[in-house]
C-alpha cells in the first residue's frame, strides 16, 4: 500500500501541481488495455490469472531539441532500471556473440523483415542489394549514425549503445502508434518504481504504469494445455484483419491461451491524456472503459492430471531403474531392442550432458576440492585431445581418423563445429559433389575435405576476417586451423565430449559425479551420504539408484531412453478429456509476458524435449493397437470368418520379405478375439495377406493397403484429420507401404496420442467418434455463457462408426480378453482393480539401437465405460511399461482417489519385462 500511494501522489498530485503553474501544451487520445479472462479447470480450481504489476512506459514526444538529448535520457533510463534489478523489455536482433562481435539473432525472413524495418523500407521487396546483404555490423552502424537515424554518440560503449538502440528502435516500430507508450521494463521492482517517480522531472515521457502480467498455477502440471502469452510479434500484428494489436499488446502464444485468445483478450477502451509543455501528464479523461476477456473452463480435472503426470514419472523412473545396470554391457543393443540395459557410465554422463551438472562452475575460483580435481582432469584430457587432433589435420589420414573410436568421434564434432559456426556455407556445399560424399562415407579426412572446401570457396573467408588479400589455400587451411583450436576449448559440445571420455576411461568416477551434484547444490546437503561416498560404505551405483528411486534424480534429468511420455484421459461419452498430460514439462510462468532468455535457451538444449506437447505433437507407431482396425478389416472385407482359426506360423514367409511373431513360440490356432488376446502378429500378417491379393490370387500391397486405410479412417486416422482438441496438432501419418506389416500397426502409419483416445473412445460408447475437447464452457465477466465457435466439438456432428454387431462383440471381446481373459499377460497387473477394464497393448518398432515405443488404450468400465484411458512411452521397450502406468490410474480412479496414497506410492526399482505385443 506505501508504494501505491507513493505512485499516486508522485505521479497524479505532482503531475496536478505542475498543471497549475504551466500552460497546457497538448492532449493525445491512447488505449487503455483490457483484463485478460482467467482460465479454471473443470471443479472451478484457478489455472491461470493475471497478476498486478507495474511497468516503466516511454511515449515518444517531441520533448527533445537533438538525437543526443533523447539518447542520454534513455541512457539514464537505462541505468535506472538496471541498477535496481530489472531488465530490459523490447525485442532487438542485433547482439554480441561469444568472440565480441556483432551477429543477427534472427535469419532468413525475420532478417529480412528487421532490415526493412531497419532501413525505414515499406516492404521486404523494395530494400536494395545492399540493403538486403548488410551485415550486423552495417545495419548496427546504420541505425546508431545513418541518417536520420538514431544518432547514437561514440562515446557509449558498444554494450551501452545496444541497449539504447533497443528502446530506439521499439520506438521507431511504433511511429504510427505514438498514442500508444512502449513498455521500456515490465513487472518491475519496487525500487525501480521508486527511483523513476523521483527522477521523473528528467525523463519527459517515462511513466510508471499499472499492468497485469499473466500468471499460472502448479504450471508444470498444465504447461502444455495452457500455453503461454507474449509480446505480440510482427507477424501476428499483418495476419491481425481486425486491426486489434498493436507493438505494446500481449497476445496468446500457444495452447488455450493462444486457440482462444479472441475469447480471453478483452476489449480494449480509451482515454485523453493531457500534456503539459513540459511533457507531463496533467490530467486523464476516459472516454471507454475497457471490458474484460472471458473466462474459459476447461474439462481438465486439475487433480487427475496432476496424478497421471506423477505416475508417468514415477513408471519411467523404474523402467530405467530395471535397465540400469553395473557394467559398460549395453546389453543386446542392436540386436534386440527388448534386451538393451544401460550402463551406469551413461548415467554419469548424463548428468553431465543433460546440464544436472554444471560445467562452467567447475571452471571457477570458489569451486569445491572435487570440481578443481575434476577439472583438472579434463584440462590435461581436453590438452592432450586437441594436441592429437592437430596432428590428424596435418597429416590427413582417413585410417588414423576413424580407426580410434573417441577421436573419430571429435572428428565428426569439429565438422559439426565448422557448420555451427558457420565457417563453411553449407548452403552452397554441393552434397552431390564426389569429395562431399567421400567424406561423410568416411573415405576421405576431414583436413582433406577441409582443402577441397577451400578451393571450391565453400569457406566463409569473412568469419576468418580475410579481407580482398590474395591468400594460398594453405595460409587459408592455417588460418581456419587456428580459428577453430583458439575457440572449441569454450564449446559447451566439445568440453561435453571430453567430460564422456573421462567417465567412460574411469579417470573421472563415479564417486566424483555424485560429490559434485551436492557441492553444485544439485542435491540437498547430507553429510551423512556425502561421507559415505568419500569412504567408500557407500558406491556410487547404489547411490544413484537410490536417488532416481527418490525422483531426486528424475528421468527428465538424465534424459536417456525412456525420459518422456504422455497420458490422455477421456469421457468416451462425451469427448470432454479430463487429463491430457507430458512429461516432462516447464514452467510457463518463465516464458510467458517476457521470455527468460537464459530459461527458454536451456529449455531448447534440454534432451528430454520438455517443450513438446507429446499428446498432440509426438507420433509414434500405434504397434499392436491397431490389431482392432485390422479386425474390423478383416471381418469387414470378409478375409476372415468370425470364428475362423488360422494357424501361428510364427515366421510369415509369403511375401518377399519374411516377417517373424513377437513370440519365438506359436500361438497354436486361434480366432479373431485370442489373436487380439495374445496380440498375435502371424494371424495379422496372415490377414493382411489375404487382404492384399488381387483377382488373380497375387500379392497387391497397395491393394490391402487401400482396404486397410478405409477402415483406419472410419476410426478417424486420415489425412486432414486430427483428434479435435483445440491445441497445435499433427495429423496423422497413414501407411503407403508393407500390407503385412502395416496390418499390425507397422508401416508407415503414425498417430499422437490423441488421436489413439479418440479411437479408444468411439470403441468404448459403440461406434459414435466424438471429437475430443479440453473446453467445457466459456463464461463473460457478467457470467453469462458464450458460444464456443472454434471447437469441433459441439460444433460439428461425430461421425459413426458404422459396423455390424458381429464386428463390434468380436472387437470389444478380444479387447475384455487382453486383460482378462486366460491367456492374458496383463491379468495380475490388473488384480487390484476395482472395476472391470478392456485395452489392447502395443509394441511399436523404432530401431535396435534404441527401446520400442510402448503404447496402452485402454477403458473402463467394461460394460458402462467413464473413462477412457491412452498412455504412451517413447523408447520404453515394452508395452507392459505403458500397461503398468495405466493401471496404477486405475487403482486411485476406482479407488478411494487417495492424494497421499498415491503420492506415497515407492518407485519400483525392479520388474519383469514382459514381452507380450
Amino acid at each position: 500500500m506505501v508504494l501505491i500511494y507513493k505512485v499516486f501522489t508522485i505521479q497524479v498530485v505532482k503531475q496536478e501541481d505542475i498543471g497549475k503553474n504551466i500552460d497546457k501544451y497538448d492532449s493525445i487520445v491512447r488505449e487503455t488495455k483490457a483484463t485478460r479472462g482467467n482460465i479454471y479447470d473443470c471443479n472451478g480450481v484457478l489455472l491461470a490469472y493475471n497478476k498486478l504489476s507495474y511497468s516503466v512506459t516511454m511515449q515518444d514526444y517531441k520533448a527533445f531539441a537533438t538525437e543526443e538529448e533523447k539518447n542520454s535520457m534513455i541512457f539514464k533510463l537505462i541505468k535506472i532500471i538496471e541498477s535496481s534489478g530489472d531488465k530490459l523489455f523490447p525485442e532487438f536482433f542485433i547482439e554480441k556473440d561469444k568472440y565480441g562481435k556483432l551477429k543477427f539473432t534472427v535469419e532468413g525472413a525475420a532478417e529480412n523483415r528487421f532490415k526493412r524495418d531497419a532501413y525505414k523500407s515499406t516492404s521486404v521487396e523494395k530494400l536494395t542489394v545492399e540493403q538486403r546483404n548488410a551485415t550486423a555490423e552495417q545495419v548496427y552502424n546504420h541505425l546508431k549514425s545513418g541518417d536520420y537515424m538514431f544518432g547514437i554518440s561514440d562515446k557509449y560503449s558498444l554494450d551501452d549503445a545496444l541497449k539504447i538502440m533497443k528502446i530506439r528502435f521499439a520506438l521507431l516500430l511504433n511511429t504510427y502508434n505514438k498514442g500508444n507508450p512502449i513498455s521500456v521494463a515490465v513487472n518491475v521492482n519496487e525500487k525501480t518504481v521508486a527511483a523513476i517517480l523521483e527522477y521523473s522531472a528528467e525523463l519527459p515521457g517515462v511513466e510508471i504504469a499499472e499492468h497485469t502480467y499473466r500468471s499460472y498455477n502448479e504450471s508444470k502440471y498444465f504447461a502444455h494445455v495452457l500455453g503461454y502469452t507474449g509480446n505480440v510479434n510482427e507477424n501476428e500484428i499483418a495476419a491481425d484483419k481486425e486491426e486489434y494489436y498493436n507493438s505494446t499488446d500481449q497476445i496468446g502464444k500457444t495452447g488455450v491461451e493462444y486457440s482462444f485468445e479472441k475469447y480471453l483478450r478483452g476489449n480494449k477502451g480509451s482515454e485523453e491524456a493531457t500534456l503539459s509543455s513540459g511533457y507531463y501528464v496533467t490530467d486523464v479523461k476516459t472516454i471507454t472503459e475497457p471490458k474484460a476477456g472471458s473466462d474459459i473452463y476447461l474439462t481438465i480435472d486439475s487433480k487427475l492430471q496432476k496424478n497421471c503426470y506423477n505416475i508417468l514419472e514415477k513408471e519411467l523412473a523404474t523402467v530405467l531403474l530395471t535397465k540400469i545396470h553395473n557394467s559398460a554391457s549395453y546389453g543386446e543393443r542392436g540386436k534386440n531392442a527388448s534386451n538393451i540395459m544401460i550402463p551406469i557410465y551413461e548415467v554419469y554422463n548424463a548428468l553431465f550432458d543433460n546440464g544436472a551438472i554444471d560445467l562452467v562452475r567447475l571452471e571457477k575460483n570458489k569451486a569445491s576440492k572435487v570440481e578443481k580435481s575434476v577439472y583438472s582432469k579434463y584440462k590435461s584430457e581436453r590438452n592432450e585431445v586437441i594436441i592429437k587432433l592437430k596432428e590428424l589435420l596435418k597429416i590427413n589420414d582417413v585410417k588414423a581418423e576413424r580407426d580410434d573410436k573417441a577421436m573419430s568421434e571429435y572428428i565428426d564434432y569439429l565438422y559439426s563445429y565448422i557448420k555451427a559456426e558457420k565457417l563453411i556455407d553449407v548452403e552452397i556445399v554441393d552434397e552431390n559433389d564426389d569429395n562431399f560424399k567421400a567424406y561423410i562415407e568416411g573415405k576421405k579426412s576431414l583436413g582433406d575435405f577441409l582443402k577441397y572446401a577451400i578451393a571450391q570457396r565453400w569457406i566463409n573467408l569473412e568469419k576468418l576476417n580475410i579481407g580482398s588479400e590474395y591468400l594460398s589455400m594453405d595460409e587459408i587451411y592455417k588460418i581456419l586451423l587456428k580459428n577453430i583450436f583458439d575457440n572449441i576449448s569454450s564449446d559447451l559440445k566439445f568440453k561435453k565430449i571430453v567430460y564422456k571420455n573421462l567417465i567412460f576411461d574411469n579417470v573421472v568416477s563415479g564417486t566424483e559425479v555424485c560429490l559434485i551434484l551436492f557441492s553444485q547444490g544439485f542435491l540437498k546437503k547430507d553429510d551423512k551420504a556425502y561421507n559415505n561416498l568419500l569412504s567408500g560404505i557407500e558406491s556410487p551405483y547404489s547411490f544413484i539408484r537410490s536417488k532416481i528411486k527418490s525422483l531426486e534424480i528424475t528421468p527428465a534429468r538424465l534424459a536417456l531412453d525412456p525420459c518422456s511420455g504422455s497420458m490422455v484421459i477421456t469421457d468416451p461419452n462425451t469427448g470432454k478429456v479430463k487429463a491430457l498430460v507430458t512429461y516432462p514439462s516447464y514452467d510457463n510462468n518463465k516464458l510467458a509476458n517476457q521470455i527468460n532468455a537464459k530459461y527458454y535457451a536451456k529449455l531448447q538444449a534440454d534432451k528430454s524435449f520438455p517443450l513438446i506437447n507429446r499428446p498432440c505433437q509426438q507420433k509414434t507407431a500405434p504397434g499392436s493397437t491397431f490389431k482392432i482396425i485390422s479386425t474390423a478389416a478383416n471381418l469387414g472385407t470378409g478375409v476372415l470368418g468370425e470364428n475362423e482359426k488360422i494357424h501361428d506360423g510364427v515366421v510369415f514367409t509369403k511375401t518377399d520379405k519374411p516377417a517373424a511373431c513377437w513370440s519365438r513360440i506359436s500361438h497354436g490356432n486361434i480366432d479373431a478375439r485370442t489373436a487380439i488376446e495374445v496380440s498375435c502378429n502371424y494371424f495379422f500378417y496372415e490377414t493382411g495377406y489375404r487382404m492384399s491379393l488381387d483377382a488373380d490370387g497375387k500379392y497387391n500391397s497397395a491393394l490391402g493397403l487401400s482396404k486397410l486405410n478405409k477402415y483406419a479412417a472410419m476410426f478417424g486416422f486420415k489425412k486432414g484429420t486430427t483428434s479435435g482438441v483445440e491445441l497445435y496438432e499433427y495429423e496423422p501419418s497413414i501407411s503407403d507401404t508393407d500390407s503385412v506389416r502395416s496390418s499390425i500397426g507397422q508401416g508407415s502409419y503414425a498417430f499422437t496420442p490423441a488421436q489413439i483416445s479418440r479411437y479408444i473412445s468411439g470403441i468404448a460408447n459403440g461406434g459414435t467418434l466424438n471429437y475430443l475437447t479440453v473446453i467445457d464452457e466459456i463464461k463473460s465477466i457478467d457470467g453469462k455463457i458464450i458460444k464456443n465457435n472454434i471447437s469441433n466439438a459441439g460444433n460439428k456432428k461425430a461421425p459413426k462408426i458404422e459396423l455390424e454387431q458381429r464386428i463390434w462383440d468380436t472387437m470389444k471381446d478380444g479387447l475384455y480378453q487382453v486383460i482378462n481373459g486366460n491367456r492374458s499377460s496383463y491379468k495380475s497387473v490388473f488384480k487390484n482393480i476395482n472395476t472391470i477394464a478392456a485395452g489392447k497393448s502395443g509394441t511399436a518398432q523404432f530401431s535396435t539401437m534404441r527401446g520400442d515405443h510402448a503404447l496402452f488404450m485402454s477403458y473402463a468400465p467394461y460394460d458402462k465405460p467413464e473413462i477412457s484411458v491412452t498412455c504412451v512411452l517413447p523408447y520404453a521397450y515394452t508395452s507392459a511399461n505403458a500397461v503398468r502406468a495405466v493401471a496404477d490410474f486405475y487403482e486411485y480412479y476406482f479407488g478411494d482417489r487417495d492424494d497421499e496414497a498415491l503420492g506415497k506410492k515407492a518407485v519400483e526399482d525392479n520388474v519383469d519385462n514382459i514381452i507380450s505385443d
